[in-house]
Parts: structure tokens; C-alpha cells; sequence
């Protein structure tokens, strides 16, 4: 009885919060993320508004940070950018946790070879490092210090987590946009 009180007082609470309706993607002391409904004590990673989503003008202005990228074959969305001032090709997979960049792709790149790491990739189980990419360049936004791995079975770049968590993402028909964080 006493948890149904206090989630009733909690929801005629909330409303009257300057962050209701906004959800919090917090660090605790121990590093671990945390979704909460008030702004964080430490970093903050993300926070998002959950009211009724506003989709965004089909021309946005002129100013906005945003890409576009076309399904192509087999249903795959790819991205031109640079990686360290090098123009590359990236294949947008949102079920990467990571940039993943080949082994060879990584050496051109002259990117250094971190932690060694056991990687699930499609082809099974692989032995990849941890790096760090300086500069991400895709349109007109550039990501600093992004956290990477070096895979050596990976057909191409690819563009994960590491890299899509920070950036607002849109999907109508056969076209993804991705926006640069407000």
C-alpha cells in the first residue's frame, strides 16, 4: 500500500517539476548509466524529452547540422566522411556499439592499437582493439575523441554507437537523417 501511495504522490508530483517529461541518461558514482526524471549529479551523457514526438521540417533550415543518407542495396545506409582528415565510406549500423574500422582501414589511418578485445561480430567471436578517432567529419559536424575498435574481419567502417548515441536520428521511408546535438 505504501508503494501505490507513493506512486500516486510521485505522478501528481512530476507535472508540477520544471523536468517533467524530460528523462535523464545519467553516470552514478560507480560509473554505471542511469536513467532518472532529474538532471544528473555527475556528466551527463544524454537526456531527451519523452512528450509527443515533433517531426522535423522535410527542408530544415538552412543552418541546422544534419546528413542525409539513402537506402542503398540490400537495404544499407552509407555515409561520406573523414576520419582524421582521410575521406572515408562508413555503413550507418545502429547494432554496433562502436566505430568499428578495419584492421588495414586503421593502420592507412595511422590510428594507435589499444587494449586488445574479444568482439561479437557477425562471423562470430574476433580479437579487436580499443582506439580513439580525433576527428569524425560527416557534413558539417565534426565529433571530437570518439571511443573506437579496431576489428580485423569488418568489410568496411562502420558507424555505431560510439558515434550515433549523440546524435538525434530520423528514418522516413528511405532516408536517414542524422542531427547534430542542440
Amino acid at each position: 500500500m505504501k508503494k501505490i501511495s507513493a506512486l500516486i504522490t510521485a505522478a501528481l508530483l512530476l507535472p508540477n517539476l520544471g523536468f517533467a517529461g524530460t528523462v535523464f541518461k545519467c553516470k552514478n558514482p560507480q560509473g554505471a548509466l542511469v536513467y532518472q526524471d532529474s538532471p544528473c549529479e555527475q556528466a551527463t551523457v544524454k537526456q531527451w524529452d519523452t512528450k509527443a514526438y515533433v517531426a522535423p521540417p522535410e527542408k530544415p533550415e538552412a543552418d541546422a547540422y544534419y546528413v542525409s543518407a539513402k537506402k542503398g542495396l540490400g537495404g544499407v545506409y552509407r555515409l561520406d566522411g573523414e576520419i582524421n582528415g582521410v575521406a572515408v565510406n562508413m555503413v550507418i549500423d545502429t547494432g554496433a556499439a562502436f566505430l568499428s574500422i578495419p584492421s588495414q582501414m586503421a593502420d592507412q589511418l595511422k590510428l594507435k592499437k589499444g587494449n586488445p578485445h574479444s568482439l561479437m561480430s557477425v562471423n562470430g567471436a574476433v580479437q579487436g582493439y580499443d582506439t580513439t578517432v580525433k576527428n569524425l567529419k560527416i557534413g558539417r559536424m565534426v565529433i571530437s575523441n570518439i571511443p573506437a575498435v579496431v576489428s580485423p574481419n569488418t568489410a568496411g567502417i562502420l558507424l555505431g554507437q560510439s558515434v550515433l548515441g549523440s546524435l538525434k536520428i530520423v528514418q522516413a521511408k528511405d532516408e536517414l537523417r542524422l542531427f547534430a546535438p542542440q
